[in-house]
């Protein structure tokens, strides 16, 4: 584990920003998604603090996951909008798919520039909130996606992370 998610408090305090977020991410774990946690939400635990309002969540592309993630939406007591199997599963043009907006805003993102998911997926970090497993992204991976994405903000967090 590193540096920023040294035990379990550590991981609840940080992740304890938002309680619809926290009961998103159950409803993931509850349905068994695959998926991991990325963006804004993964820096912070990896050790640069700083305020986000979006979940980015990074969920694989498969017909067995999309349908547990619409049972997740279904838990979570929130529906899938746009994000049909054929849009979820075949048109690469819907590579993220936003729900809510800031400070509570969820996206769900079905690519990572530079990233496999299978790979990232194995190389992820695991952290127990409050009894759940969360899934984050590994620090060498998230660098490599901030990396490949190239924005300011990912060369700011870069400069943070490493």
């Amino acid at each position: 584990m590193n540096r920023a998610v040294a035990n379990a408090e550590d991981a609840n305090e940080c992740l304890r920003f938002n309680k619809d977020f926290e009961d998103f991410l159950f409803a993931l774990y509850d349905q068994n998604v695959a998926y991991l946690m990325v963006g804004d939400y993964a820096v912070v635990l990896h050790g640069y603090l700083r305020s986000t309002g979006v979940l980015d969540v990074w969920v694989k592309r498969s017909k067995e996951n999309y349908q547990k993630l619409v049972k997740a939406f279904q838990h979570f007591g929130m529906a899938t909008m746009d994000m049909t199997e054929e849009a979820f599963l075949h048109k690469h043009e819907f590579d993220v798919f936003t729900f809510g907006r800031p400070p509570v805003a969820i996206d769900l993102m079905t690519k990572v520039k530079g990233l496999d998911f299978d790979e990232a997926y194995q190389n992820a970090d695991t952290l127990d909130f409050d009894g759940m497993e969360v899934r984050l992204i590994s620090l060498e991976d998230l660098k490599k996606a901030k990396r490949a994405s190239n924005r300011k903000k990912d060369q700011d967090d870069l400069e943070h992370l490493e």
